[in-house]
């Protein structure tokens, strides 16, 4: 018995060709069975193979309803010759005369603005830091200062004479040094009261200056909102008549869309589809095959092989067997 020889390898590019030609031949089964001639009461359908392989499908109405669609078409040839004028009678009116009363809203601008644009002579003046207010301040800081003045140099004067009685009562002489020093602690506190009295004085200078400033600053504004409002107000007007040209242009437009006959118009009818159903055929998996073909080849080498081992190993023990009784 001869020595089993392994299989050969799969021819890959003999594989894949096989694959491509049984997918050819699936996909043209698959034609042949979808192409299907079909007559119904709506028309026929019928399907005719070229010499290239590919297929026509020709599809013909019935009497009755080859005779609607012709009355369709008819009428939407008649919609479409009557759109023309309706079409130049939108444009002719319309945008015509809303064009116009744009026109004149434009030309009416430079007659009705008042020239020079706007005028603020005789306006307040715009305040600012180096405003002088030092009039109206000082008059604030006099008034806040002689209030606390009142009020503050009679009571200093009985505290000086309380002071002076207190320190005789003590007899604590005028000239000595606890009379002195009693009467520097009181004229120190004194002077602090005052101090107090003239920065409250300040203060109120200070804002004094900033009521004037904002009421100065509000005549100015006030005075331009005015000025303003007189320059815009013929432009308002001629705005909105130019807005109303605008309106009649854009209802114009809107009218000659609305007057395309051609692509607004679609057929009452629908053209009836024909033919059967799509009988799918799943191509022949050559490449499975021939992989089941390889394992096959594989194990019966494999049998083979082990079949040839068990007998060489057996001819071996008859031969040892042999020699070993000659012997």
């Amino acid at each position: 018995m001869d020595k089993p020889k392994a299989p050969p390898p799969v021819d890959v590019n003999a594989q894949a060709a096989a694959q491509t030609a049984g997918n050819i031949q699936t996909a043209d089964e698959q034609a042949k069975l979808n192409n299907i001639n079909t007559f119904s009461p709506f028309g026929t359908s019928l399907f005719t193979q070229n010499p290239n392989g590919s297929y026509t499908l020709n599809q013909n109405l019935n009497s009755q309803l080859n005779d609607v669609f012709g009355s369709q078409a008819n009428l939407a040839h008649l919609i479409s010759g009557a759109g023309g004028p309706l079409v130049e009678a939108a444009g002719t009116t319309n945008a015509t005369g809303g064009a116009n009363l744009v026109h004149n809203a434009l030309s009416g601008v430079g007659n009705a603005v008042p020239t020079g644009g706007l005028n603020f002579t005789g306006l307040p003046s715009l305040p600012s830091s180096a405003s002088d207010f030092s009039n109206e301040v000082k008059n604030a800081q006099d008034a806040a200062y002689n209030t606390q003045a009142a009020y503050l140099k009679p009571q200093q004067a009985e505290e000086q004479s309380n002071l002076a009685q207190k320190l005789a009562d003590q007899g604590i002489s005028l000239g000595s040094d606890a009379y002195d020093r009693a009467m520097g602690d009181l004229s120190r506190s004194q002077t602090f009261a005052n101090q107090q009295a003239q920065n409250a004085a300040v203060t109120a200078g200070n804002q004094e200056q900033q009521t004037l400033f904002g009421e100065n600053l509000a005549g100015r504004q006030q005075g331009v909102n005015e000025q303003t409002a007189q320059y815009n107000a013929p432009i308002s007007a001629l705005s909105s008549l130019l807005n109303s040209g605008e309106g009649v242009v854009n209802q114009g437009t809107t009218t000659l869309s609305g007057l395309s006959p051609i692509s607004n118009f679609n057929w009452a009818g629908a053209l009836p589809t024909f033919g059967g159903s799509p009988t799918p055929i799943t191509p022949t998996n050559l490449a499975a095959l021939q992989a089941s073909a390889n394992t096959a080849n594989q194990n019966n080498f494999a049998a083979q092989q082990s079949q040839f081992n068990q007998l060489t190993n057996g001819l071996g023990s008859v031969l040892g067997l042999g020699a070993s009784l000659l012997f």
